[in-house]
């Protein structure tokens, strides 16, 4: 009986070897091209990440886990909604987006991300002060309206 390994295993005991010597011949031959910055930045080291849809597959136990963990929280959230804090939003956003697939051309990188919150975060303090100048502003106009009438 012929046992074939785990997908997992493939890529970790076949595949990323594989892939590691082929990128240090390439190297090694000079065949490609300058360092990206990010990269030298980060003393060469590199994680490979496979996106097969295999690889998704596998991933998308991880899903499944967040999943039945927010299942399972929700009850205690109705008595103390801080048991929630322990999940990051967007980082499940990005997870959920990583293992089904998304591109990452369409997801918002951090700089972009900042740039929103510190928009929206801007647009809901003006809001706020318009909100909080309304009765104020009714205000000054029955204060006007009352000495009109006392003038008159």
């Amino acid at each position: 009986m012929l046992l074939t390994p785990t997908m997992g295993r493939q890529q970790s005991e076949a595949l990323g070897p594989q892939i590691e010597r082929e990128l240090d011949l390439l190297m090694f031959h000079n065949v490609l091209p300058p360092m990206p910055a990010m990269l030298a930045e980060a003393g060469g080291s590199y994680e490979i990440a496979y996106t097969s849809p295999m690889s998704r597959m596998q991933r998308a136990e991880e899903l499944v886990g967040v999943q039945r963990t927010m299942e399972l929280l929700t009850p205690f959230a109705n008595i103390d909604p801080t048991v929630l804090d322990i999940i990051e939003p967007t980082r499940l956003a990005r997870l959920t987006a990583e293992v089904s697939g998304v591109p990452n051309p369409v997801m918002r990188t951090e700089e972009e991300l900042e740039t929103l919150r510190q928009q929206r975060a801007e647009q809901e303090q003006q809001q706020q002060a318009i909100d909080a100048a309304q009765p104020l502003a009714g205000a000054m106009k029955d204060v006007a309206q009352a000495q009109s009438i006392s003038r008159g």
